[in-house]
Order: C-alpha cells, then sequence, then structure tokens
C-alpha cells in the first residue's frame, strides 16, 4: 500500500453493500479491507492499522454495538461511521454511552460519506 493511501475498513454483513463501498472509496485512492462479521473486523483493525472504521451495527454473529464496546474499551482512537437501517440499534449504542464520529442511516448518499471521511481523516 502507498504511504499516503488512507485505509478504511468496512464491516457489513450484506455484500452487495461491501461491494459498492470498496469500489467507490477504491476509485477515489482509498485502500478498503472488508469484513461480513464482526469477530472478523476485529482483526482487521487489530493487524491493518486502519484511518477509519466504517460498519453497520446489525452483523452476523457478534453484534457491531458489542465490536465498538470492545474497540472502546481497549482506546484504539480510529474514528467510526455507523451505517445503519435500525433506529433501535443507534438507541441502543447510546444507551450504552459508546460514542461514534458519524451516523449514517440507510440508504445513504455516498458523496455524503465520502465527505464526512475526508473530514475526520483530516483531523487525525
Amino acid at each position: 500500500m502507498e504511504a499516503d493511501k488512507k485505509r478504511i475498513i468496512y464491516i457489513d454483513d450484506e455484500v452487495e453493500a461491501c461491494k459498492t463501498i470498496v469500489e467507490f472509496f477504491t476509485l477515489r485512492g482509498y485502500d478498503v479491507n472488508v469484513a461480513f462479521d464482526a469477530e472478523a473486523g476485529y482483526n482487521l483493525v487489530k493487524n491493518t492499522e486502519p484511518n477509519i472504521i466504517i460498519m453497520d451495527l446489525k452483523i452476523a454473529g457478534v453484534s457491531g454495538i458489542d465490536l465498538l464496546e470492545r474497540l472502546s474499551k481497549e482506546k484504539t482512537n480510529i474514528p467510526v461511521i455507523v451505517v445503519t437501517a435500525f433506529q433501535e440499534a443507534i438507541i441502543e449504542l447510546q444507551e450504552r454511552e459508546l460514542v461514534v464520529d458519524k451516523f449514517f442511516t440507510k440508504p445513504y448518499s455516498l458523496e455524503d460519506l465520502h465527505n464526512v471521511v475526508k473530514e475526520l481523516l483530516e483531523v487525525m
């Protein structure tokens, strides 16, 4: 990977959503790694040193909320953007007092997501 290329980890169990994100961000110069469940996502975070994490909360296996809680306890300090179709997942996240950098409700604009990614990476 090029030294200046920013690395995104995208965690979602929807294959088509993953394909769309990979294509969209790769064309814009990002290195994108995908995980289809929380455990694979956790391993990617630990092994690839991403600049940003974009993730769904309702994923196969361990929930995205549990993954966020685990990462929060480890103080990874990696910006996190949550994309979800389930408002109750966002409420649960808030009830557990887990902090993320931005929420997007599905469906969302890829351009809006890209703008937030750029903003978060600028402040790093």
